[in-house]
């Protein structure tokens, strides 16, 4: 979300609940703005195992993120947990 002064806000988002993997590491999340968190949260928007978005529901502000790549970190072993967004969309997918 960007504010009228520039400024975007991003909330720290678990990849799989925390409620069913309590995890804190920096493996285990990543930053997303307000309005792709609670997508992601729902099943909406999903990451693939290439690192892509797939919007389920595409829209005006999902349309940009189809095969976009997310911005990863520099050191691969800060890289998001491949086998959580997996879990993930298993779990969105029952």
């Amino acid at each position: 979300m960007i504010h009228a002064d520039g400024l975007c806000t991003l909330e720290a988002a678990h990849l799989y609940p925390y409620s069913l993997e309590p995890r804190n590491d920096v493996q285990a999340g990543l930053l997303l703005a307000p309005n792709f968190h609670g997508r992601y949260d729902h099943g909406s928007l999903v990451i693939n195992d290439d690192y892509t978005w797939t919007p389920i529901v595409e829209d005006e502000e999902t349309r940009m993120l189809v095969d976009r790549r997310l911005l990863l970190p520099l050191d691969e072993s800060d890289w998001p947990d491949i086998e959580l967004i997996r879990r993930n969309r298993e779990r969105i997918a029952r």
